[in-house]
């Protein structure tokens, strides 16, 4: 199929988890239980490409945010918050390898550029302790995500990406600002992984209309 016949198409995705919980532990006939960090994950990603029979070309743009919360059991009051806000621009090709009725399988390669800024705050007995740098990620990677398409319609079609079964690496750079001083700490790091491994953002829901 050529240029002519390829059809424009607009879409996005809206991504939510999260993640708690609670342990337990029994000693001497004696229980305790500790809640773990309560992590919030959410993203809006709007994109813009091209369709050509089983093949789609595009690009997406979006914005994201996580928040952690962390008691320690042993001060009353002691509460420690974590916040990130970053934005990410990601080429894609996607390819539908299987299609029956109105669903299709598809494998989608995508080409993440991603950074962003953490901030903290710590609480404890009307003492408050913000540090509005806590550090600057910046990420260059590829990864292949698995999902399910479903057309509700010639323009109006649905897309399920199943992040647990991802694959990929990335290569990132975590600037680390001291807030009392010029100094600062650049870490490079470079991850692969198979799986499991966007919790607690576990399934990414998303929607195109073509024109």
């Amino acid at each position: 199929m050529g240029i002519a016949n390829a059809q424009l198409f607009v879409g996005g995705n809206l991504g939510f988890g999260m993640q708690s919980g609670t342990n337990e532990t029994t000693r001497s006939g004696v229980t305790a239980t500790v809640d773990q960090p309560k992590t919030i994950a959410w993203e809006v990603t709007p994109k813009i490409g091209f369709q050509m029979d089983k093949m789609l070309f595009g690009v997406a743009f979006g914005v994201n945010g996580e928040k952690t919360i962390t008691k320690d059991v042993d001060v009353t009051g002691d509460e420690y918050t974590e916040k990130f806000f970053g934005w990410e621009v990601c080429p894609f090709f996607r390819y539908n390898a299987f299609e029956f009725g109105n669903f299709a399988l598809f494998c989608e390669l995508q080409v993440p550029i991603s950074g962003g800024k953490y901030s903290a705050k710590y609480e404890n007995d009307g003492t408050t302790l913000e540090n509005k740098n806590a550090g600057k990620p910046f990420s260059f990677g590829v990864q292949v995500v698995p999902g399910l398409n479903y057309a509700l319609s010639d323009h109006l079609n649905f897309d399920v990406y199943v992040d647990l079964l991802a694959i990929g690496f990335n290569m990132q750079k975590f600037t680390d600002e001291d807030p009392d001083s010029s100094d600062k700490d650049v870490t490079k790091t470079t991850n692969f992984w198979a799986g499991v491994y966007s919790l607690p953002q576990a399934i990414t829901l998303g929607f195109n209309y073509k024109f």
